[in-house]
């Protein structure tokens, strides 16, 4: 049975469904009262991780600042799309390990970086709850409708794998990725470290998976999903980091109504939190890069689909209603 947004869409001068996802997301944003979003946010969440310690990246903590002010002054890959496709951009510092923040990044900083989950909880729950507040600040005071969401930091995709294999239920070779540039062995490396690290701690709830796993940025993330899930903005997730806070604010109750997938991580673990989270992905671009570039690649067709509404309708085109044979056809 058609509500009336779809009886009203399908009174537009195109085929039914020919659109495909953009059709599914413009009455998803238009049942929630969004049909001209225009004043897209990006907003990048930095922190440092204690897992490093392990050995299970070749990248070293310092580029996370250096990545994360970079992005600050419009460049690497999320500032050059940023700029390109008139995305505003705030870059967030909630526990990068320097002894003060640099220009141009917001310092929202709960710690220099996490402790080392292979042996202790990463985050006490004291540093996990505030910096879900903090989280929540940074989207309550952005001027936007539609926030997009991305993380900068070194060792966060051993972070995420760890929560997304205890959220899923799943063993580590399904959700630990190679990274950046990882051999075979490192692989195997990174592998054993998550699997040692889920034996230390069994803990099941999503704050305290995020508690004993996570990292400040993801905390930010959630607080960030919870605040615009209470506040009714659309919100469009990258990949696999953020796909692991979206597990966690969903299970901490977020309304998720306007969620959108940017796109399909090639990352592992993406394809069954993308399913766990009941989301269809709006690109598959076999990108794995983060810093919140899925989301940014995915804000033209989020934009055209809030804005199918203003197409013609076969009326005021002069157009015969083939939505209408079809249906008397009984084919739509």
């Amino acid at each position: 049975m058609q509500d009336a947004l779809e009886q009203q869409l399908f009174q537009k001068a195109v085929i039914p469904h020919s659109l495909g996802k953009l059709e599914r997301l413009c009455l998803q944003l238009a049942r929630r009262g969004y049909r001209h979003l225009s004043r897209p946010h990006l907003v990048v969440f930095a922190g440092d991780h204690g897992i490093t310690k392990e050995g299970v990246s070749h990248s070293t903590k310092a580029i996370t600042v250096q990545m994360a002010t970079a992005f600050s002054h419009g460049q690497g890959a999320c500032g050059l799309f940023c700029r390109e496709l008139g995305v505003r951009l705030s870059v967030v510092d909630m526990g990068m390990d320097v002894p003060r923040t640099p220009p141009g990044i917001r310092n929202l900083s709960v710690a220099r970086g996490t402790r080392d989950f292979l042996y202790e909880g990463a985050m006490t729950p004291r540093q996990c709850g505030l910096a879900i507040a903090r989280g929540r600040s940074v989207a309550r005071e952005v001027d936007a409708d539609c926030l997009l969401v991305g993380e900068m930091g070194v060792g966060n995709s051993t972070s995420a794998a760890a929560m997304l294999a205890r959220l899923l239920h799943l063993p580590p070779e399904s959700v630990v990725s190679a990274g950046s540039g990882a051999s075979g062995r490192d692989l195997v490396h990174k592998r054993e470290v998550v699997a040692s690290s889920l034996r230390r701690d069994p803990v099941e709830d999503p704050e305290g998976v995020l508690c004993a796993f996570g990292g400040f940025e993801i905390a930010g993330m959630v607080g960030a999903m919870l605040e615009a899930g209470e506040r009714h903005i659309p919100l469009v997730l990258d990949g696999m980091i953020t796909l692991a806070a979206a597990l966690c604010a969903k299970g901490l109750g977020c309304d998720t109504s306007l969620w959108i997938a940017g796109h399909r991580s090639s990352a592992l673990g993406c394809d069954q939190a993308l399913a766990a989270l009941g989301l269809e992905p709006v690109m598959e671009m076999e990108m794995c890069l983060g810093e919140g570039t899925g989301a940014v690649c995915a804000w033209p067709m989020v934009r055209l689909a809030s804005r199918l509404w203003d197409l013609g309708s076969f009326s005021s085109l002069g157009v015969d209603d083939s939505t209408k044979t079809l249906q008397d056809l009984g084919i739509v």
